[in-house]
Formats: structure tokens, sequence, C-alpha cells
């Protein structure tokens, strides 16, 4: 190998291979990359975006219904609503007025803009499929869908209610280093309770609510130091304000969902790798190793949508050996439907 960036790639592939705290975050880093979770994101943010408003006005008239006659109450809500947006948020407040209508107004209205910020699930339930490699016959359909989308906005906004109360009765009020560490893990709690909760209603049921919870909890750690340092990214976008008007808070709310949903998707793709073993990866391929195989094996498998069809993968480590005539290590993943299918095959022929 006479390529010296050929020869740097197999030193760093031979140094990860060897260090597992390397090896890890590679391995993340390459089934994100292999699974097109970064166009994923990207769609989670677009929904975001569109569908935010609409919730904001559900959100901002049930707290409005809540509230009557309570002002702090009611303004302890907004801020628990609102105040995990940096800088951007207190503008959204000014901006965002309920419905003002009661009866079947209000639920028509309600309906409506609950239908409109759907995508929001929709492109999560996908992103998580893709994630989690769940076959197309075993993600839900359309009502199973509109259900766990209701449920998701329940959750948020019961996270987000419950968080704005407990500002209200001054959990989090106060100085002094044991106060900031109270609040901080409670915080830290309460994010890890509500994101297991949103990767649960967005994972398919074919996945075990216990292997969501490392990516939960790398979650949890991620969105406290988001509040950190994504408001000082977003600062530096409103800053622009001058040159660039409203658009610049349009830019800086764009930004701060997508790292959100970049926090969230990485571990996700985090807890995959550590439940399935998926690590270390070979950065120089050829060849491919075990993990390598199983990964794209399984991206093969997204594909399936009907029980009758069949998706056999296998991979030829070395063409040129198999041509010479000596012996190539096959790898072959027909799936767990279709080995059960060969058993069946298998038991008629030796019944015959």
């Amino acid at each position: 190998m006479s390529n010296p960036a050929e020869r740097a790639v197999q030193r760093l592939d031979d140094l990860q291979q060897r260090f597992p705290p390397l090896a890890l975050p590679i391995g993340v880093v390459r089934k994100f990359a292999d699974d097109r979770t970064s166009a994923w994101g990207a769609l989670m943010t677009f929904y975001a975006f569109l569908g935010m408003f609409p919730l904001l006005v559900i959100g901002l008239t049930i707290i409005g219904h809540l509230a009557a006659g309570d002002p702090e109450l009611e303004e302890a809500l907004l801020e628990g609503a609102l105040g995990q947006i940096p800088i951007v948020g207190g503008m959204i407040e000014d901006d965002v007025s309920t419905l003002q209508a009661g009866g079947l107004g209000l639920v028509v209205g309600l309906a409506g803009l609950f239908w409109g910020a759907t995508g929001i699930y929709n492109s999560g339930q996908l992103a998580m499929s893709q994630i989690w490699n769940v076959e197309g016959i075993d993600r839900p359909g359309l009502v199973i869908r509109l259900v766990r989308s209701l449920i998701l906005f329940i959750v948020f906004g019961a996270g987000v209610i419950g968080g704005g109360w407990l500002v209200q009765q001054g959990f989090f009020s106060g100085a002094g280093a044991l106060t900031r560490t109270w609040t901080f893990f409670a915080s830290l709690l309460l994010g890890f309770v509500i994101i297991t909760a949103i990767f649960r209603i967005m994972t398919p049921q074919a996945i075990e609510t216990r292997k969501l919870l490392i990516g939960a909890a790398l979650a949890a750690i991620g969105w406290e130091g988001l509040q950190i340092v994504g408001g000082f990214v977003v600062a530096q976008e409103t800053d622009q304000v001058d040159i660039y008007g409203v658009f610049a808070y349009v830019i800086a709310l764009l930004m701060w969902l997508w790292l959100v949903f970049r926090v969230l998707l990485f571990s996700a793709e985090a807890a995959v790798v550590i439940d399935r073993d998926l690590w270390p990866r070979n950065i120089a391929q050829p060849p491919l190793n075990d993990a390598d195989k199983r990964v794209l094996a399984a991206l093969a498998r997204n594909e399936r949508r009907r029980p009758e069809q069949h998706i056999d993968v296998w991979f030829d480590d070395s063409e040129e050996d198999e041509e010479e005539g000596l012996p190539v290590d096959r790898y072959e993943d027909r799936g767990e439907d279709a080995h059960e299918d060969s058993n069946q095959d298998e038991e008629v022929e030796s019944d015959r």
C-alpha cells in the first residue's frame, strides 16, 4: 500500500480495532451513515418546523383552559413549554395565540391542527424503524400511526406541563451549589422518562422497551448539553438579525431543531450498536468483518414488505481467490423467516 493516505487510514483502522473506546463511536458513526440517518434527521426537522406552530396553538389553547384564572400557573406552563428553546422561545411566545373558540369549533380546530402535525410522528417512526432495521411487514399501519401520534403529543404535553408545574411550585428555584445540582439531576431524570416514552411510541413493538433505555439515557444527557451549547449556537444565528431580519429567527429555529434530532438519532443508533454488538467496524474495506456484514444484511431486509417475500443476503470476501480456485469465506444471512421455512421444508422431505 504505497498511498500515504491509505496507510494512514489503515493505521487508524488497526488502532480502533484494538481500542474499544475508539471503536464504539466509530461503529456508531458508520451505522449512522449506513442507515442514511442524516436524511431522516433532516426530514424530522422539516416536519417539526411545519408542525411546531400548530402544536403550539394546541398547547397554548389547552394551557389557557387549564390555567384559567391563574396567571402565575399559565406563565409557568408557558415557560415550561417554550423555555426549552434557547433565545427563540421568547419570540415564539409573543407571536402565537390561542384558538378563540369553544365547544364543537374548538374540537374541530384542534383536530385539524393535530392532523397537520402528524408528520412529526410519521417521520420519527420511519427513522426509528430504519435505525432498528425493522422489516416493512412489522411496521405500524395508518390507524396505529394516528393513535400513536396522539399519544406522542399527549406524552410530550404532559412532560411540558409537568415541568412547568414544578417550576411554578418552586422545585427549581433558589440559589447555591446544592440547588443547582438538584435542578440538574431532576431535569435529567425528567428528560430520561420523557425521551424513553417518546422512543417507545416511535419505535415498532417488535423492539423491546429495555433495548431503548441506553439510547434514552444518552439522549437525556445530550439534551442537557444542548441547553448549554445549543443556546450559544442559536445565539450566534440570532445575532445576525440586523442583516437577515426575521429570517435570522427562522434559521435559528431550524438550527435548534436540527441539533435536537441529531442528538436523538445518534443516541438511538448507539443503542442499536451496543445491543447488537455491531462494533468494531472496518474502516478500510475490503474486507468486511462480521459486524459490517450483519449491518448490511439487516439493511437489505428492511425492504421486506410482504410475508411471502424473502430476502437472502450473502457476501464473497474475495472474488480474486474464487477465480483462482482458492477457498472463499462466505457469509450468508437469509433472515429468521427464511431459515424457518427452510427447516420446515427439510422436515417435509425427511417425512417423505
